[in-house]
């Protein structure tokens, strides 16, 4: 199921303020971490949680993510296209080259599975900072 654990060397460990980190096994198969429980309970709840997740994933969902999340980002963006078949050729156009020009520069050879918020919070600050423009889509106004 999973393990909970403090990482501190304190003499009371069950006393102390460190908070209690899990370790689990995702839909994937593949080993994480999450840190930051104030109490064992909390943890334990967590953890709980995590596992009745994973034991109502069914396996050809499991299987997808194990799939997708091995590519690479830009294996998965050529796939992601290919499987579009409703798209007008402007649309086509201007996602391709976003995708050439900004996402597969910065993000092409990261694999799928390790995307966080984080990631993607770094890649905007790039794009800010390098004064890449808004796709037009993004500037549309509602009427």
């Amino acid at each position: 199921m999973g393990a909970f654990d403090k990482k501190c060397d304190c003499n009371q460990p069950t006393r102390c303020q460190h908070p209690y980190f899990i370790r689990y096994r995702d839909a994937s198969g593949r080993q994480r971490e999450e840190t930051g429980f104030r109490t064992q309970d909390a943890a334990k709840e967590r953890l709980l949680a995590l596992h009745a997740r994973r034991a109502n994933t069914p396996a050809s969902k499991a299987e997808l993510i194990r799939h997708y999340g091995q590519m690479r980002f830009e294996e998965f963006v050529g796939d992601y296209m290919e499987r579009q078949r409703h798209l007008s050729y402007g649309t086509t156009y201007e996602y391709e080259h976003l995708t050439r020009n900004h996402l597969i520069p910065e993000l092409g050879s990261r694999r799928v599975e390790t995307f966080t918020p984080m990631v993607v919070e770094n890649f905007l600050t790039t794009m800010e900072r390098l004064g890449t423009p808004d796709p037009p889509s993004s500037r549309c106004t509602s009427y």
